[in-house]
C-alpha cells in the first residue's frame, strides 16, 4: 500500500525479547477499525508472522524505513485496556525484561498466533456443516495430522498468513492453540550483571568512579555492585540484576544506561540453585 499524508500507522509490540516497538501501516480496508489494545498479525523479517498488540495509532510516517502493512486484524474490540498496558510497562521495567516478553507471558496461548504455533484438533467438535470451504479444508487436514503449525496452514491455503482462518476455527471451537515447546524441561534463567573487563583493575575502577561523581545514581549502582561482588579482591563477580537493583535502590533504567555505555555486561544465565535463596554471588567459571 503506497504511503501518503493520510496513511494511518500503528505501533505494535511483538512477543519477542526486544525493547523497541514496531511501526506498520494500516491498509485501506482496516481504516477506522483498528483500536489500541487489539491484536494484529504482522510480518516480521522475511518470513515470520506474529500476533502483535497495537499500543498506539498515529499518522507519523517513519523517516528511515518503508513500513509493511498490517496483515490481519484479529479483534473487533480491544483485548487489553490502557490500565493493563501500563501494568505491562511497569512489570517490564521492574523485572528488566521487554514488553514483548510480558505480553507473551500475560496473554493466553489461544490469543498468541505465531508462525510456529501448534494448532490442535478438538476431537469432540461435530458442527462441521457451519464451516466455510477453507475452514473445512484445514479441519480435514487436522483429522489426519491431529496438529499443524500456523505456517503449514498458510502454505496449504497459499496465503501469507492463516491467522484469520485459525481465528474462525477457534470461534467454532474446532481447534485450540498450543505454544511450541522444546524437548525436555526448560531451564530457569535470570539476567546477570558483571563488570566490563576494562574496569577490573583498581586504578581503572577508581577512575571510573571519579568520572561518575557527575552521575550520582550511576555511581551508587557501581559502588553497590563492588560491595556485593567484591571484585576488587576476588576477581569480577557475576550478580543477578534484580539483586543489584534492590541493593542499590536504583532503577532498571539506570542499569540499562550503564550497560549501553559498556560499563556493565548483561546476559542470561541458568539459575545456580547451590546455596539456596541466600546465595547471592555467582562466580564466573
Amino acid at each position: 500500500m503506497p504511503e501518503n499524508s493520510n496513511t494511518t500507522f500503528v505501533d505494535v509490540i511483538l512477543p519477542l525479547p526486544l525493547h523497541q516497538k514496531f511501526t506498520y501501516s494500516v491498509p485501506d480496508d482496516m481504516q477506522g477499525e483498528i483500536q489500541t489494545g487489539c491484536r494484529v498479525v504482522v510480518q516480521f523479517g522475511a518470513r515470520k508472522y506474529y500476533t502483535g498488540l497495537v499500543i498506539a495509532i498515529h499518522q507519523n510516517k517513519p523517516q528511515n524505513f518503508k513500513t509493511k502493512p498490517v496483515t490481519t486484524l484479529l479483534d473487533d474490540f480491544p483485548v487489553v485496556n490502557n490500565q493493563q498496558l501500563k501494568l505491562w510497562e511497569w512489570v517490564a521495567s521492574y523485572y528488566m525484561c521487554t514488553p514483548g516478553e510480558v505480553m507473551k507471558a500475560a496473554l493466553p496461548s489461544g490469543l498468541k498466533l505465531e508462525s510456529q504455533s501448534r494448532i490442535v484438533l478438538n476431537e469432540d467438535f461435530t458442527e462441521v456443516e457451519k464451516m466455510s470451504e477453507e475452514e473445512e479444508l484445514i479441519y480435514n487436514v487436522l483429522i489426519d495430522k491431529k496438529f499443524i503449525s500456523l505456517q503449514e496452514i498458510a502454505s496449504s491455503l497459499e496465503k501469507k498468513s492463516a491467522a484469520a482462518i485459525v481465528k474462525k476455527l477457534l470461534a467454532h471451537g474446532a481447534v485450540r492453540v498450543e505454544e511450541k515447546m522444546g524437548k525436555g524441561t526448560a531451564k530457569k534463567t535470570e539476567k546477570i550483571i558483571s563488570l566490563n573487563e576494562a574496569y577490573m583493575q583498581p586504578e581503572k575502577f577508581n577512575a571510573l568512579a571519579d568520572k561518575l561523581t557527575r552521575a550520582p545514581k550511576q555511581l551508587t549502582l557501581l559502588l553497590s555492585y563492588a560491595e556485593a561482588a567484591k571484585f576488587l579482591e576476588n576477581g569480577a563477580g557475576e550478580l543477578p540484576a534484580t539483586q543489584l537493583l534492590k541493593k542499590s535502590g536504583t532503577s532498571s533504567a539506570i542499569l540499562r544506561a550503564m550497560v549501553e555505555k559498556g560499563i556493565f555486561n548483561q546476559y542470561e544465565k541458568e539459575v545456580n540453585r547451590i546455596g539456596g535463596e541466600n546465595a547471592t554471588l555467582m562466580n564466573p567459571h
